[in-house]
């Protein structure tokens, strides 16, 4: 089991004591301030200003604490530092599973420890970072998670509706929920750029409620915290999705559109039926015709022996 024991100044302290404040037990006296316990590591920080990290994430969790000794210049550099409340969702590019949309919202307060959480490329995490981070920011931050599972999907595109509209409309949503449940008012709301602002207030033009200057931005998560947030509790709704999904239909269900996608896709078929895809997949995708194809020809194959 490994230990890692670091010095840490009077602000960095202050910023942990406030961090782990709602899983920390405090000591009254003693050379021990608080011990807390994090991913498996333990943490003793003392009066002295040491502190003990003890597990098997021991290393990572410390490094990180001391890269919170870095000036906060050097680490907010090029990111927006006022109130804000990101949206961004996941799925869309998936065959398998439903489109989680995030609206997240960062108050000026947050930024100082989101930012020694050191929260960066979140699209290219890898899954465990995703739900490390997810953890420790889920309960913290105030956001509005919408789920939208493949039959319902299904239903709206078979009503006419195209994937930005819908889209469009989760976006509009969840960032209301959002408002709704934050005291007073967010002068900045961020989306990525995925259509023009025109098209965007097009699709709502039939909502009753529609939020207005939405700030539509190209590289939103190097810029707006709430943006990088709001993907990574996106993207941990959705591993919980589809692990629940894989584990009901015994079978891993792969994400994206390709060729193994279709694979898994056919087998499914063959063992539930045509009607499975509704349920799982959105049909819309060009898989649909190239699984349903494979599936009949070899449920013929199978008929003719």
């Amino acid at each position: 089991m490994n230990s890692i024991i670091i010095s840490v100044d009077d602000a960095v302290l202050e910023k942990m004591k406030n961090f782990y404040s709602d899983k920390a037990t405090f000591m009254d006296e003693g050379a021990v301030l608080f011990r807390a316990e994090e991913d498996g590591c333990m943490i003793t920080a003392r009066r002295d200003k040491r502190i003990l990290f003890k597990g098997n994430n021991a290393k990572k969790i410390a490094d990180r604490w001391q890269a919170a000794k870095k000036p906060v210049q050097e680490m907010t550099s090029g990111m927006f530092m006022h109130s804000h409340i990101g949206s961004d969702d996941v799925g869309n590019n998936d065959y398998f599973g439903p489109i989680c949309t995030v609206a997240c919202y960062v108050d000026e307060k947050d930024i100082d420890w989101l930012v020694h959480l050191d929260i960066h490329d979140v699209k290219t995490l890898p899954n465990q970072e995703v739900i490390r981070l997810a953890r420790l920011i889920k309960d913290k931050l105030k956001y509005s998670l919408l789920i939208l599972d493949n039959p319902h999907y299904n239903k709206m595109v078979n009503e006419g509706l195209n994937p930005a509209n819908i889209k469009a409309r989760l976006h509009n949503q969840a960032i209301t929920n959002v408002i709704q449940r934050i005291d007073g008012t967010c002068q900045t709301k961020v989306i990525e750029h995925f259509v023009s602002p025109k098209t965007f207030y097009n699709y709502l033009k039939n909502e009753v409620i529609v939020v207005k200057d939405l700030k539509f931005e190209t590289d939103s998560y190097n810029h707006y915290l709430a943006m990088s947030c709001a993907h990574l509790l996106a993207r941990y709704a959705s591993l919980q999705y589809f692990n629940n999904m894989s584990r009901k239909l015994n079978t891993r269900l792969p994400y994206g559109s390709t060729a193994a996608v279709d694979r898994v896709a056919v087998e499914l078929v063959l063992g539930h039926g045509e009607a499975i895809l509704n349920k799982v997949a959105k049909k819309h995708f060009t898989n649909t015709k190239r699984v349903l194809d494979e599936a009949r020809q070899k449920a013929h194959l199978k008929n003719q022996k």
